[in-house]
């Protein structure tokens, strides 16, 4: 609701819209919020494993999953070694 009421503001201090109705728009109150979140909520620890994880459906989850890509971040820095040459 706050942001159509700022919606509403920003179109009245533009001419867009007359400035009795915004000000109607902002006495619109906003439904009350009431109980708890209901669910099953993930665990801290959960929720990093989840965000952690790569994409197997894209190329690059696939390199990152298996370990095949030189450029992902790695537990091993050690198995790959790159060199640029003349750096």
């Amino acid at each position: 609701m706050s942001a159509i009421r700022k919606l509403a503001g920003e179109a009245a201090d533009n001419g867009l819209i007359a400035p009795e109705l915004a000000a109607g728009i902002a006495r619109v109150k906003s439904v009350k919020s009431t109980g708890i979140r209901v669910g099953n909520w993930l665990t801290l620890r959960q929720s990093q494993a989840l965000l952690s994880a790569p994409d197997v459906e894209t190329v690059k989850g696939l390199l990152d999953h298996d370990g095949s890509n030189p450029l992902a971040p790695t537990k091993y820095p050690s198995r790959f070694h790159l060199s640029c040459g003349d750096c």
